[in-house]
């Protein structure tokens, strides 16, 4: 399979090539695996034909498509997702409401420590991948989710004190001004930890405050990150849940991962089975 070479070989990947830097990302071992049952596996790359559940040959090539993704919160969650997407060669722009914590960002100051983020975070804003926007800046939004294909809501969820229920005030305000703020259609991806069938409410809130030419579709992404290894997980998952009523918009996600070595769950339930899954899994 041939492709575009991509400029950019992720940090994970350097250790199992021969020679650094090169212009290709060989993949030695790749076990893109799907789910049987409810899982459907994703639509191939249109550039190397690649499908999750693909198995293939050693020294055999999956391109990385390169994808233009705006993460909201640079929370543990959304730092992390940000740098390490944008490790693999994309664009991100993280967007946060905390301006003293972008202009530290931007600085490379770590508002948590994860061994390895901080290098990953000024790598790719040197190589320019990797861009932070404060919410308060003039038309802030508008720069972020220019032409965004993809859009993950990471901002934080706490419990209200004595109690078990999640406060989502961060997730309603984050879906209202990104909901003002679509042009085109957008994938919004939900990686906040959110109460089962929050995705319903958080589509029916960006529906509510769209420009009407502006379309979108809602998957559910849990994250499985643990403190003190979110790098090596996010970037070497045993497996990546997606969920959604709108199967191609989940497709379309998984297409982001398929270069992981790892299973692609993309199922056509609800989105509620994302979060049960999620919630058995941080037991």
């Amino acid at each position: 399979r041939t492709s575009a070479p991509p400029d950019h070989v992720p940090q994970f990947l350097a250790g199992s090539l021969t020679s650094y830097p090169v212009r290709r990302v060989w993949l030695a071992r790749a076990f893109l695996l799907a789910f049987p049952g409810n899982a459907r596996r994703s639509p191939p790359c249109p550039k190397c034909h690649a499908s999750a559940g693909d198995l293939l040959p050693i020294g055999e090539e999956i391109c990385i498509t390169m994808r233009k993704i705006c993460v909201a919160g640079t929370g543990y969650v959304g730092l992390t997702t940000g740098t390490c997407f944008a490790d693999l060669g994309n664009h991100v722009t993280c967007l946060d409401i905390d301006s003293k914590k972008i202009a530290s960002l931007r600085q490379g100051e770590m508002p948590i420590f994860e061994p390895g983020l901080s290098e990953l975070v000024m790598q790719n804003q040197r190589a320019g991948r990797l861009t932070f926007v404060a919410a308060d800046e003039d038309d802030a939004y508008e720069t972020a989710l220019n032409e965004a294909e993809f859009i993950f809501i990471a901002v934080s969820t706490p419990t209200f004190p004595g109690s078990d229920r999640a406060d989502l005030s961060a997730v309603r305000a984050c879906a209202q001004r990104i909901a003002r703020s679509l042009r085109d259609h957008t994938v919004i991806i939900n990686k906040s930890t959110v109460p089962i069938g929050a995705g319903d409410w958080v589509s029916a809130i960006i529906d509510k405050y769209r420009p009407e030419a502006a379309t979108f579709a809602v998957v559910s992404n849990p994250e499985f990150l643990r403190e003190g290894s979110a790098v090596a997980d996010f970037m070497q998952p045993d497996r990546v849940v997606l969920g959604s009523t709108d199967q191609a918009a989940a497709e379309h996600v998984a297409q982001l991962y398929l270069n992981f070595r790892c299973r692609v769950m993309v199922t056509d339930l609800d989105r509620k089975s994302t979060r049960l899954n999620s919630s058995h899994a941080n037991i």
